[in-house]
């Protein structure tokens, strides 16, 4: 009895180990992706070609999203912050989104007028990123890379 108890632990725990270190690598390629998009020395699309998935027409969106970015951060720049979904909205940093994949979702807060959602694919590549658009009663993400489903 003792034994499986103890593999039921050591199994929940290595688990859980390798979520949040999975959580920790997704807060770093956007702790990147945030920065390098408010670094006016690097050009916005080497920034989109290096971190998005996008199609031809994403493409020119987040060009466009990530120059108005820039203008906004420069108006008041503070220390950039990612937080996953949950930590989003306890600490009142995020919002409600619809999306079946919440986990995949994080806030990136620039400074208290900037704080924008993040949608990663299963490979770590961003597919949306926006305001958040309203669509109804519930916020939804603007997909990027051409696919018409969450």
């Amino acid at each position: 009895m003792k034994k499986t108890i103890l593999v039921i632990v050591l199994f929940v725990t290595i688990c859980l180990g390798c979520y949040y270190k999975s959580v920790q690598r997704n807060k770093k390629l956007i702790f990147d992706f945030a920065y390098e998009m408010v670094n006016v020395s690097i050009p916005i699309n080497n920034v989109v070609s290096k971190h998005i998935e996008c199609d031809k027409i994403g493409k020119a969106i987040s060009v466009i999203l990530i120059s108005n970015f820039r203008k906004e951060y420069n108006k008041n720049p503070k220390k950039i912050y990612v937080y996953t979904y949950c930590e989003g909205l306890l600490n009142g940093t995020g919002k409600e989104i619809e999306s079946p994949n919440k986990s995949q979702i994080y806030f990136v807060e620039f400074n208290d007028s900037l704080i924008i959602p993040v949608l990663l694919n299963n490979e770590a590549k961003i597919v949306a990123f926006s305001y958040g658009l309203k669509k109804g009663k519930e916020n939804y993400l603007l997909r990027i890379d051409g696919i018409k489903e969450y």
